[in-house]
């Protein structure tokens, strides 16, 4: 039973029938015996209702979850999370609220005691005028961004005989990654090795700048110098790959686009995540582009954007996160095709 006027509603517990029935019971037995102790009996019964309902009225009146703190989190697997809720009341300390998320939904579910919530918290005791945090926990989520569900606040207090609730919308940036590929990602560390150790790069020509006394005679560029008085010459300006390199990651949304299964299209974008993983451990720059014409720059946009990736059944609409400002510099090109990384041979300068 629930009134939207007051977004407020009860129903009975398990515990509460029985209780209703021994009560009833109880009333016929007393009606067709005239022992008046039964009578007491069935008065007790019912004052114990309506003491519960007026209680766990006080409770729901006063009470308000204010929000929950972000959350980052691997796919399918529980994970912890911090509910912040207040007790209204100057007067009163608030006993045994339940916190239960549910999925967003434009009509309530049927609200039971057999609910089953993705997020669950109970807070013991509340004081007057307060803000506590309360520690809960989730089962799990698919990967994705979640901003808003579906919270149902409900307490038993005091004796467990009905349950009074109020149903709230509740708006949170829950960010649920791909998977992560540990496979991948020690091949990824052993490659990136060796293109640090310079196995394989050498240092490329960048621009010339004027000759001084103190430069060695090796890097004159005698072409452009020779004719010309020793102030005059240009000396050949080399540029480090190797200590300078980047990962520009290319996201192959065709791949994606084309993947048979829902299962394999995510793979896709675990692979591409545990990518991103490996190039933050190495300290190299990241840069994630889906057609060399939108870049994500750095960890925690590239990251953004896959956690946004539209789900399987709407996968062709490609990610709709907005590109970042590019970072400049040389990066090498890899694009994770299967369970092997391929790496460009020659790096490629990104301008900003």
């Amino acid at each position: 039973m629930y009134y939207r006027s007051v977004n407020r509603g009860v129903f009975l517990t398990s515990p509460g029938r029985y209780t209703i029935g021994l009560v009833m019971a109880l009333g016929l037995i007393a009606i067709a015996s005239s022992y008046n102790g039964i009578y007491l009996a069935v008065s007790l019964g019912m004052a114990i209702l309506i003491v519960s309902g007026l209680l766990s009225e006080k409770v729901m009146r006063h009470y308000e979850l204010v929000d929950v703190a972000p959350v980052t989190a691997e796919p399918n697997t529980p994970f912890s999370v911090k509910f912040r809720a207040s007790n209204q009341s100057d007067e009163l300390n608030l006993y045994g609220i339940e916190n239960l998320v549910l999925p967003p939904t434009e009509k309530f579910p049927r609200i039971t005691d057999k609910i089953k919530p993705l997020m669950k918290s109970i807070a013991v005791t509340l004081p007057p005028s307060s803000i506590s945090e309360i520690s809960g926990t989730c089962s799990g989520l698919a990967r994705g961004l979640y901003r808003k569900f579906v919270v149902l606040q409900r307490t038993l207090y005091p004796f467990g005989l009905l349950a009074k609730f109020k149903l709230d919308e509740l708006n949170t940036h829950i960010a649920i990654l791909p998977g992560y590929d540990e496979k991948l990602a020690k091949r990824l560390r052993e490659e990136i090795q060796k293109r640090i150790s310079g196995n394989g790069i050498d240092q490329q020509f960048h621009s010339h700048r004027p000759f001084t006394a103190r430069d060695s005679l090796r890097n004159v560029d005698w072409k452009k110098s020779a004719g010309r008085d020793q102030p005059s010459w240009v000396l050949k300006v080399y540029e480090s790959f190797v200590e300078d390199f980047g990962i520009l990651l290319s996201l192959d949304w065709t791949a994606a686009a084309n993947a048979p299964t829902e299962a394999a299209y995510e793979e896709h974008l675990s692979h591409l995540r545990t990518v991103c993983e490996v190039v933050r451990e190495s300290g190299r720059r990241l840069l994630l582009s889906d057609d060399e014409i939108t870049f994500w720059s750095g960890y925690d946009a590239c990251i953004n954007a896959l956690v946004q990736a539209p789900k399987f059944e709407s996968r062709h609409l490609g990610i709709v996160v907005p590109a970042t400002k590019i970072t400049p510099g040389s990066y090498v090109q890899l694009s994770v095709a299967g369970d092997y990384p391929q790496w460009g041979k020659e790096p490629v300068r990104v301008y900003g």
